[in-house]
Parts: structure tokens; C-alpha cells; sequence
């Protein structure tokens, strides 16, 4: 009972103390009155292909992030025309037109600032700003830069109509350009350029006649020896030009520049093929005829076997002759794959010349001999034993 009176008065102190303490606390601000952590905005600020700056926030909009003026101005352009002619004044219908924009140089791009190094200042450690200047976005900027000067350099097409003229609109401006025409094909006429051609804004430019220059044409035939005409037989100069014969063995080279050309025939059966066999000279404005004679061609047939008299199918020959070509001897090859039955036969050699016949195949040892002169008209059988040690044997 005497410990009653000092409980009372412990737990009355205790309960006045608590009061006390909740009465004097600060009230807990509402939670609508906390300031929202601003939003994660992602900036891009390469250039798009319309010139403008495209900008991308993932999280929300934010006005704050937006350009205050957007130039909506479209950029000026220019419209080229003009009119082609041919040498003799009629009209180039189907000329081809090309207009080039220069290439600009694209200048090389600053790399990143390199970050500094973090410093110790007594206890406290100074980090280094962040750089959003990476490799990635280094990359990136070089490639808009190379992709905005490809752009830039537009190459525009057309042909011309049937009274010769032609007309470009919506060209970049203001530039200079470079004018190529291409003759219509069949013309015997040369390709032009026409350089530093100013265009300017929201402007029309009227060029002068353009009017081609002639070229040489080069005019032959390809007969056989017995002067019969050869056709779909193609003749090549040596600047990469081809033509095939008609059914008269006729053929046509136009839009030749003054030079000198030499020309050949592709492999036709029965017939040997020219290389670089015919020399021609070509003068603008002039035509010139050729008559190119092929001889005919002799055969090496054989067949091939192994050591054991199978017959080998698959096999590469190379039937290596001496030809005479424009720069005096040369060594020729043709070639041949064997069939089921070991068979072989290589056409289009030189008559009466010495060959050598080399074989190929997988499993075996390469092996080589040489075969008796052929002559045309005539075909030369020969059987070769392929040894594994690459000896070669004539069989009996």
C-alpha cells in the first residue's frame, strides 16, 4: 500500500510529459505539397533529312525542352533547261542529261573533351562533371555529317524529249553544278560536259544550245576463209566496247574518240578467236572499215584414265598453244572438262601448232604432255594414264 501513492505519481508524470511532447511537435506537412522530382527529358539534337532538330522526351512533355521559333521557311530551289542537237543540227531525242552537285568537304569533328581527373582537397573529393560526349554519339555525329554531305550532293536525271529539250525543276540552289549529256544511243556522236553552271534561288537558268561533237565510227565484217560472211560473232575493243555481227557478218562501233583501237573476236566453234588481231585507226567524224578474217581452227580430243585404265570424269585440261597475236608470240589456252567416259575436246587452237596438254583433278597428281601438231579440220585422239607418282604414259 506504501508503494501505491509513487506508482500513481510515476505513470501521472509519464502521461503529462507524452501530452507535452505531441503538443509542441510541428504538424507533418500534406503530401500534395511536395515538389515532383522533374521529369527525365532525352535530347536529340541530330539534324533530320529535313533540316529541322528532332527532339524526344520519353517520360512526359515539357515545354521548357521545345525551341522558342521554328524556321519553316522552305529553302530555295532552281529550275535548269535547255536543248541538245546532234553534229548535223536535228534534235538528240532520248539524250541523257545528268546534272551533279558538287561533293562537299566535310570537315572532321571535334572529339569529346576529356574529363579531369578527380582532385583530394583535404577530406572532401571533387568528382568530375559528368560529359555526355561519347563514342557512340561521337559516331553518330560523324555519320550525320557524311549522310548531310551525300545529301548534298544530289545527281539528278532525265532525258531529253523529241525536239531536244529538257527541263529540271526543284534543284538545290544556290549551287553550281556540273551539266554531263550522254548522246542517244545509235548516234554517232561523243558525250559533253558543261562545267560551273551557277543556279540560283527561285530562278529559272536557260542553258545554250548544246550542240554534240561528231565521233568515229568503225564499220567491218567477220567472214571464215572462204569470204562467207560469220554471225553472232562478237568483236571487242580493247577499251571494254562489244558488238555481234548480223546475219551479213557486219558490225558497228559509233562515238569513238580519235585513237587508235585494237580489236578481237570471241572463241566462235570451229574457228579460232583473235586477240587484239586488228589494229584500226579511228578519226572524228570519219568511218573506217575493217574486214576481219578468222582461220579455222583445229581440235585436240583425247580422254582421260587413271593408272588403272578407269576413266576419269571431271577432270580440268588446259591446252596451252602459241598464237600469234599484236604484240608478236603469245601463249594461249583453252579449256575442257572430261565427261562421264573420261572424254575430252578443246577446239578453237591454232592449226599446225605445238600444244601442250596439262590435266587437273582432284585425288590425283597434276600431269602434262605434249601433243602432236593438230591440224584443222582434223582431230587429234590421244589417251593419257594418270599415274599417282605424275608420270605420264601413253596407253597402247
Amino acid at each position: 500500500m506504501r508503494m501505491l501513492p509513487l506508482v500513481l505519481g510515476v505513470t501521472v508524470i509519464g502521461i503529462a510529459v507524452a501530452l507535452s511532447w505531441l503538443l509542441t511537435a510541428s504538424p507533418a506537412e500534406p503530401t500534395d505539397a511536395i515538389e515532383p522530382r522533374p521529369p527525365i527529358v532525352e535530347v536529340d539534337d541530330r539534324p533530320t533529312p529535313d533540316g529541322f532538330v528532332a527532339r524526344r522526351n520519353d517520360h512526359r512533355p515539357d515545354a521548357s525542352i521545345l525551341p522558342d521559333a521554328v524556321d519553316l521557311t522552305p529553302e530555295p530551289v532552281a529550275t535548269l533547261q535547255g536543248r541538245v542537237v546532234l553534229p548535223d543540227g536535228a534534235p538528240a531525242h532520248d539524250a541523257l542529261i545528268r546534272v551533279r552537285h558538287p561533293v562537299p568537304e566535310v570537315t572532321s569533328v571535334a572529339p569529346p573533351p576529356r574529363p579531369k581527373k578527380p582532385r583530394n582537397r583535404g577530406n572532401r573529393r571533387f568528382e568530375p562533371e559528368p560529359t555526355f560526349e561519347t563514342r557512340d554519339s561521337l559516331d553518330a555525329t560523324l555519320e550525320a555529317a557524311f549522310e548531310a554531305a551525300f545529301e548534298r550532293a544530289l545527281v539528278r536525271v532525265t532525258r531529253a524529249r523529241r525536239d531536244g529539250t529538257f527541263r529540271l525543276e526543284e534543284l538545290r540552289a544556290p549551287a553550281t553544278v556540273t551539266v554531263e549529256v550522254e548522246p542517244p544511243p545509235g548516234s554517232n556522236a561523243l558525250p559533253t560536259t558543261r562545267e560551273f553552271v551557277v543556279l540560283r534561288g527561285d530562278e529559272t537558268t536557260t542553258l545554250p544550245e548544246i550542240q554534240l561533237q561528231a565521233g568515229a565510227r568503225i564499220e567491218g565484217q567477220v567472214v571464215d576463209p572462204s569470204s562467207n560472211p560469220m554471225a553472232n560473232a562478237q568483236v571487242r575493243t580493247h577499251d571494254g566496247r562489244v558488238a555481234t555481227t548480223d546475219a551479213a557478218g557486219r558490225f558497228t562501233f559509233d562515238g569513238l574518240p580519235d585513237g587508235t583501237f585494237d580489236l578481237s573476236t570471241a572463241h566462235v566453234d570451229g574457228f579460232q578467236a583473235l586477240a587484239n588481231g586488228v589494229r584500226v585507226r579511228a578519226v572524228a567524224g570519219h568511218s573506217a572499215f575493217v574486214r576481219i578474217e578468222l582461220p579455222r581452227a583445229a581440235r585436240v580430243a583425247g580422254r582421260v584414265v587413271d593408272q588403272d585404265g578407269i576413266a576419269v570424269a571431271r577432270a580440268q585440261v588446259l591446252v596451252e598453244f602459241e598464237a600469234i597475236g599484236s604484240n608478236g608470240i603469245e601463249i594461249r589456252g583453252v579449256g575442257a572438262t572430261t565427261d562421264e567416259h573420261g572424254a575430252f575436246d578443246a577446239g578453237g587452237i591454232r592449226e599446225r601448232a605445238e600444244c601442250r596438254v596439262s590435266v587437273q583433278c582432284l585425288g590425283y597428281t597434276e600431269t602434262a604432255e605434249r601433243a602432236p601438231r593438230p591440224k584443222p579440220g582434223k582431230e587429234r585422239a590421244n589417251s593419257y594414264v594418270w599415274a599417282q607418282a605424275g608420270e605420264t604414259q601413253p596407253s597402247s
